[in-house]
């Protein structure tokens, strides 16, 4: 199956390192957070693996928007993008296939009038005006085992792991481990072994692995006298999103025309922006009102719905007790015939010895 098989492991889109809904999750080294138009908040990361890539073992930079999964998993699996109708998704498999130019070249971020903020990305240059000021900062751990804040990487245990040897096309588990309790070798030996056979050609190394992950680390690199602050609230912000990944270096004043044409493509797009349909809060929603339920408090008697929903779930429960309850009287009525049968069975053996030393 695997020989036909695209495995794709894809990250969500900027953790919530600060405010209400704050966690552990860190967007290091990009600015900003989730629900935000900084890169910290709208970059995602994935690994793809399938032997239908022909250039693989590679860091792909190519453009991509969360619209393009949908045609380009199918057209991976043969399915024809026009048959989607009118979408917004490219096709970008034949791209990372053969690691050849996306055809994407845009990404309308956002354009939020609620929030009142817009973010376009364009090439390598990205255009961000309006109210951004959470989580606008570049916050979180790095996530270096240096520093205490994560687990020491160990390629060999990723290497020689079930999934491991499943994709890499080498060998199958059992016969792994096979090797290894015949040979009795460490796994370094045995992934040794199992690297000079004939069977793959496309299992990664620990060299590979070490490469990529060096390539793939996106590093800031901006000293400090180069900075250049940027406050879109008051002024639209540029940043060369290929050069300056963490946003740091606003480039407006430096770029007045690229500035202008993201002026032009803003409202080119304002042009055709569905009104958001978001609904402001009901009050009458919160669970204080309800008996402390989630319910659905517009129905025109939702205290009758939950008190609806309670019974039956009383009557499940009594349902429940009541065989639990059978159940419990089954095995001691069991437990005692079981006693009885014993003693009965103990007297009788007496009543033979007795009758045996009598004779």
């Amino acid at each position: 199956m695997l020989e036909n098989s695209i495995v794709v492991f894809m990250s969500d889109n900027g953790a919530p390192t600060e405010g209400i809904l704050s966690n552990q999750g860190s967007n290091y080294p990009l600015r900003g957070i989730k629900n935000s138009p900084w890169e910290g908040g709208t970059r995602g990361v994935a690994a793809i693996w399938s032997p239908l890539i022909k250039k693989s073992k590679r860091v792909s930079n190519q453009m991509m928007f969360m619209s393009d999964w949908l045609p380009t998993l199918l057209s991976a699996a043969g399915v024809n993008r026009k048959q989607l109708g009118n979408i917004d998704g490219f096709d970008l498999w034949p791209a990372l296939v053969s690691d050849r130019i996306s055809p994407r070249s845009e990404i309308v971020i956002n354009i939020d009038d609620l929030s009142n903020y817009a973010a376009i990305r364009q090439g390598d240059f990205k255009y961000i005006i309006g109210r951004t000021e959470t989580g606008s900062a570049w916050l979180g751990a790095s996530g270096n085992s240096s520093e205490g804040t994560s687990p020491q990487y160990d390629p060999y245990k990723v290497l020689y792991s079930k999934t491991g040897i499943a994709i890499s096309g080498v060998v199958t588990a059992k016969q792994a481990m096979k090797l290894k309790e015949r040979k009795k070798r460490d796994i370094k030996t045995i992934y040794a072994t199992i690297s000079k056979t004939n069977f793959q050609e496309k299992i990664l190394t620990i060299k590979d692995i070490s490469e990529i992950r060096k390539e793939a680390q996106i590093k800031c690199n901006i000293k400090e006298k180069s900075k250049i602050s940027c406050e879109p609230i008051i002024a639209p912000c540029l940043f060369n999103i290929k050069n300056d990944p963490c946003e740091m270096v606003n480039l407006a004043k430096k770029r007045p025309v690229i500035l202008a044409v993201f002026k032009k493509i803003l409202m080119k797009h304002r042009l055709s922006v569905i009104p958001p349909s978001n609904l402001d809060g009901d009050p009458k929603a919160n669970p204080l009102l309800w008996n402390n339920t989630w319910t659905n408090w517009d129905e025109p008697n939702p205290l009758a719905l939950t008190y609806t929903n309670a019974k039956e779930f009383q009557q499940y429960s009594d349902s429940a007790t009541i065989i639990m309850s059978i159940i419990c009287c089954l095995f001691v009525v069991g437990v005692i015939i079981l006693f009885v049968f014993k003693c009965r069975k103990t007297n009788s053996n007496n009543e033979f010895e007795e009758f045996q030393i009598s004779g």
